[in-house]
């Protein structure tokens, strides 16, 4: 409510404009007022400020490999500027701002990376036990990480989180400190931990968006800021961010065009930098090369992508394709250290007894580094630039990744028997029979239970040698004690495999493998985590290996035969040694053609004892994938889809709930002003007064300090299209019931005759008339702001209980 000071004499009616002077039509329009101009260059400012966040999101494509990360990114960039604007609107303080930033970046972490750990899409304890787990893995996997990397829940989880923290402190530094440089550096510092971190490759277009994004904003902003602080800028027909636009684009463009024509051909610019991040064997030369661990990635194929073709197999029998092996465990996670050489072909001395197996391998979608092969291979043809690790017998690409790659290998099979396995004697650490040091495959890393040590000191008990001791570990993972589920948690820690064997007893490949590594290392057996691919379906002789054939198991050093897999996960066969492991292959059902018969194998006979001529039809293995469509559960699909629709509704219940509770609230309050004002004639014309100002203020028209009615009514009648904005212009019958609303407030406060009823009646009347004048003025949103922002009345609410108890303290003093 303005002063009310008493009135002054009037000076005169105000000059007539001339017509050079009086603005024109379109200054007078509402969304060109210099306030709406304003409102609409910061709302501007914030949408090319997310377009910087979404140009440093795509710099995330060094780091990861594929695109499934991609969609992950853009919205926590776009998500991250949503929520900080939301904050703004809503008025929240820095205070406020800064404890619910980092909880709102976890909260869409979570929703967007494990939203199956949530119910119904809250929270809940077990939500962040999946969560921590995830943070966890990837924190042991960034340790070894050689990027590009596969999109592992971890990695997605922290850049999410890392992107809206970056987005809330990029909007704090533009539209609360009102910088704008300053605006930028978190995203220029995330754009530089992605480029030291990341691949060489990929360089030149997220640095050519985020240039492009980066000066978009510094123009917007600099016009935003200068509407905000200078006066001409409200006045002017075209306004600042026309003419800086038209400016900044051509020298923007020439900059950006030059910068990545230009640059690239400078003297010195393919030149060997003086300092190499992630320096190793990439694919060429010797060195030492620290691979992520790949079992960080089959939940995640096996889950999200099940369906992708990621390669095919021309191999006359079926192999476990094996890409790599993990042998040092930090009591957290499995990794690789091992040394790769440049090959040209010929991998390993070929031993004369062993049959040969040659694949003819194409990579489509396989997002590695690694190239499949059956165990062992010995020669590749058809790719160069290729490096081996004779220590993990395995194959990398001097690319980023395989994709797209074809050639044949060679590979040696054994044939293995029980009688052979069991003549192997007792490891002992140091260079072995093969020369393979033995040392490291033993070390258990951090500290395991005791519980866990005695479940492998009671499995060791019963076998005589170390191949009976690692049957009985697979044996005992394989009984109907354990129960393969996709839906544990992803993790293979000492506290995962604790859980795993006295909680759960629930798990996939990830489990099982990782469980067996740990029992066997700690009955002194050397073991390996290896990682890779079931043979798929077979059609026309060619395997089709999907993500979901992805696969983990164990490999036991045995002198004399050297590295030998082990399957502990049920339903999984290896076909290349179900002869010793007693656990038969049973093909996957091709999606075509003709279907392989099962293979079956006898089970693994003990000492002394004879193999029957026949076997037991083998148990089908537990489907990884859901079943079709025709065969699908309804009720499982009515619970899949609430559970899917249900964020989505508890949202929009929250947000319908917010605005009925505004919209009540702001109606109780004008009620209860209306309700005391009504106990006089004259609180009922002042009352009207107020609701008038109000309506001024919502169409632009704000009172100044210290300002009677007499010179808010005289500011009003001026040519400056504040009023005409307002829908008071002169000569309307607005601005008419306006001036009489005036007069029976100066009449009221200052005249010292009484109002009357019918001078309050037509005090409301008029108030009405100058309200709806207002509101029509503005569109239907400023409206709709206006009758749901519980601010005001709030306000209003604050100040008569300050008034109240102001006039209590006074009250006994004047009695």
């Amino acid at each position: 409510m303005s002063t009310l000071a008493p009135t002054r004499p009037p000076s005169g009616p105000p000059p007539a404009p001339s017509a050079a002077a009086a603005p024109g039509w379109r200054s007078r329009l509402p969304w060109r007022r210099p306030e709406a101009r304003v409102a609409r260059l910061d709302d501007l400012a914030t949408l090319c400020l997310s377009l910087l966040s979404i140009a440093v999101a795509l710099s995330l494509g060094r780091l990861f490999h594929g695109t499934g990360w991609l969609a992950y990114a853009v919205a926590a960039a776009g998500l991250g500027h949503l929520l900080a604007w939301g904050l703004r609107r809503l008025g929240a303080g820095l205070a406020a701002t800064a404890i619910a930033s980092p909880l709102l970046s976890l909260l869409v972490a979570v929703e967007l990376v494990v939203p199956q750990a949530t119910t119904f899409g809250l929270p809940t304890p077990f939500t962040f036990q999946v969560m921590g787990q995830a943070l966890t893995d990837a924190q042991g996997a960034f340790r070894t990480a050689v990027p590009p990397v596969a999109p592992a829940p971890g990695f997605l989880a922290a850049a999410v989180v890392g992107l809206c923290m970056c987005a809330f402190l990029a909007d704090w530094a533009a539209f609360r400190m009102r910088r704008s440089f300053e605006a930028c550096v978190p995203a220029l510092g995330f754009f530089v931990f992605a480029a030291v971190l990341g691949a060489r490759s990929r360089q030149g277009s997220p640095a050519a968006a985020l240039a492009g994004a980066a000066l978009l904003f510094l123009i917007v902003q600099r016009a935003n800021l200068e509407g905000n602080e200078t006066p001409w800028f409200g006045g002017r027909e075209q306004g600042a961010l026309p003419s800086l636009l038209s400016a900044g684009a051509v020298l923007g463009t020439v900059a950006v065009v030059a910068g990545l024509v230009l640059g690239p051909r400078v003297p010195g610019a393919t030149s060997k930098a003086l300092v190499t991040f992630n320096k190793g064997s990439g694919g060429s030369g010797s060195g030492s090369r620290s691979t992520i661990s790949p079992l960080v990635d089959i939940r995640t194929r096996l889950r999200e992508y099940a369906n992708v073709d990621v390669f095919t197999v021309e191999s006359p029998r079926p192999a476990y394709w094996r890409l790599t092996s993990l042998d040092q465990f930090d009591g957290t996670i499995w990794s690789s250290n091992e040394r790769y050489a440049s090959s040209r072909g010929d991998l390993e001395r070929a031993k004369g007894d062993r049959p040969r197996l040659v694949q003819q391998v194409q990579v489509a979608a396989l997002s590695s580094i690694w190239l499949p092969a059956a165990y062992r291979p010995t020669k590749v043809d058809g790719v160069a630039g290729l490096s081996y690790s004779p220590g993990s017998d395995s194959l990398i690409s001097k690319k980023d990744t395989s994709d797209g790659l074809r050639y044949a290998i060679t590979s040696e099979v054994a044939d293995l028997t029980p009688g052979e396995l069991r003549q192997a004697p007792a490891s002992e650490p140091g260079a072995s029979g093969l020369g393979v040091d033995l040392g490291r495959y033993t070390n258990v890393g951090g500290p395991t239970s005791a519980r866990v040590r005695q479940k492998a000191m009671q499995l060791s008990q019963g076998g005589a040698t170390p191949y009976d001791k690692a049957l009985a570990v697979q044996d005992y993972l394989r009984s109907s004690e354990f129960t393969y589920s996709l839906d544990a948690p992803a993790g293979h820690s000492g506290s995962a495999v604790d859980q795993f064997l006295f909680r759960s007893k629930k798990g996939y490949c990830e489990q099982f493998a990782g469980t067996y590594a740990l029992l066997a290392r700690l009955m002194g057996l050397p073991t390996r985590v290896a990682v890779g691919f079931q043979p798929g379906r077979k059609q026309d002789g060619v395997f089709t290996v999907k993500d979901s054939d992805a696969h983990a198991w164990p490999e036991v050093y045995l002198e004399g035969t050297g590295w030998t897999a082990f399957e502990p996960t049920p339903g999984r066969g290896n076909p290349q040694a179900q002869g010793y492991t007693g656990v038969p292959y049973i093909p996957a059902a091709p999606s075509g053609g003709d279907q392989s018969a099962p293979v079956t194998a006898p089970p693994v006979p003990g000492p002394g004892e004879t193999a029957p001529t026949t076997a037991p039809p083998p148990q089908p293995p537990p489907a990884e994938t859901p079943p079709p469509a025709g065969h699908a559960n309804p009720m499982a699909g009515a619970l899949s889809l609430l559970r899917r629709a249900a964020p989505v509704l508890a949202a929009l219940g929250l947000i319908a709930g917010i605005v009925f509770g505004s919209a009540a609230f702001v109606a109780w309050e004008r009620r209860r002003r209306r309700e005391l004002g009504g106990g006089s004639s004259e609180g009922r014309v002042h009352m009207a007064w107020e609701e008038a100002v109000q309506a001024l203020a919502l169409a632009g028209v704000r009172t100044r300090a210290g300002e009677t009615v007499d010179e808010l009514l005289e500011r009003l009648s001026r040519p400056d299209g504040a009023a005409e904005g307002a829908g008071l212009g002169p000569g309307t019958g607005a601005n008419q019931a306006l001036r009489r609303l005036g007069a029976a407030v100066v009449q009221t406060a200052y005249t010292g005759r009484s109002a009357t009823g019918g001078l309050a009646d037509a005090a409301e009347a008029e108030a009405t008339t100058v309200v709806l004048a207002c509101r029509s003025s503005v569109g239907r949103w400023d409206r709709w702001r206006t009758d749901l922002d519980p601010r005001p009345a709030l306000a209003r609410l604050r100040a008569d209980q300050s008034r109240a108890a102001a006039t209590d303290v006074i009250s006994p003093h004047r009695s």
